[in-house]
């Protein structure tokens, strides 16, 4: 099937984006770290014929750019964004997908354009429980500042790693996940301002959770049974508050969830 690759400036930002599928309905999607928009292009067999096919890279990850170094990503700015972008491209009912960090800009245009969202599905969503290495790195400027010399001194950073794995303050397969993200700079570098430049984009669980129940939004969340990074536990504050959520679990892990995702839903077409 034919892809186009497009950019979107709006003042700051410049947001590329892959764009296939021939269906009528619309689907926004949002990849997890490290990733690119491309990562969705596993599924797009079963997605590209019902939908027409967003897929966007987030700030610091692929092609998409943002010129503001670390000044925070707010909601507001995300509304102005994606309203610019809907008036561009005609769109008015949109359905969302995000994966992983990709979920926090799912919630955040549920929260801003709560009318417009027809469906979301995510998977391992970041943003519903905060963790608290994200808080203590996150929450002051001075915090911040620290956060910043740490990840951006290898040294530093390795210490850290070897203090974690000793002490056991995460899971080992968590620990090994993070170690691969802050392996190079330029991973190093996208650690620092993802997390920085995101850190107020999460889901407010009761406010969602009203949004989709009042609007009678179809929810589908899959998760991996192996996954130590989102677990089931994490996403149970937003999950127990929808009254008609639908949980998928999956053998698979953080990393191959979307395979996993595909494998389900190719299965589940052929009965």
């Amino acid at each position: 099937m034919e892809r186009s690759s497009h950019r979107f400036k709006f003042k700051h930002a410049n947001l590329h984006y892959t764009k296939y599928g021939v269906g009528e309905k619309v689907l926004f999607c949002f990849h997890g770290f490290g990733l690119t928009g491309e990562a969705f292009f596993e599924l797009e067999e079963v997605f590209s014929k019902e939908y027409t096919i967003y897929n966007f890279d987030l700030f610091f990850h692929g092609k998409s750019e943002w010129h503001a170094g670390d000044k925070m990503l707010t909601p507001a700015f995300c509304k102005e964004l994606f309203s610019s972008f809907l008036s561009e491209q005609k769109i008015n009912q949109f359905s969302l997908l995000g994966y992983s960090i990709g979920a926090r800009i799912v919630w955040t245009l549920v929260l801003e354009f709560k009318n417009q969202v027809k469906e979301i599905i995510v998977l391992a969503p970041d943003g519903i429980t905060i963790s608290n290495w994200f808080k203590i790195a996150t929450r002051t400027l001075v915090n911040r500042k620290l956060f910043k010399y740490a990840v951006l001194n290898h040294h530093r950073i390795h210490s850290i790693m070897k203090a974690a794995h000793r002490f056991k303050l995460a899971p080992t397969i968590a620990i090994r996940f993070a170690e691969g993200q802050l392996a190079t700079a330029v991973q190093r570098e996208r650690v620092y301002y993802t997390w920085v430049v995101y850190r107020k984009l999460k889901a407010d669980n009761k406010i969602i959770s009203k949004i989709i129940n009042e609007n009678s939004i179809p929810f589908t969340l899959y998760l991996g049974e192996l996954d130590k990074i989102i677990t089931e536990k994490k996403v149970k504050p937003l999950v127990d508050l929808i009254d008609k959520a639908s949980v998928v679990m999956l053998e698979a892990g953080h990393s191959n969830l979307i395979s996993g995702v595909k494998e389900y839903l190719v299965l589940n077409a052929k009965k």
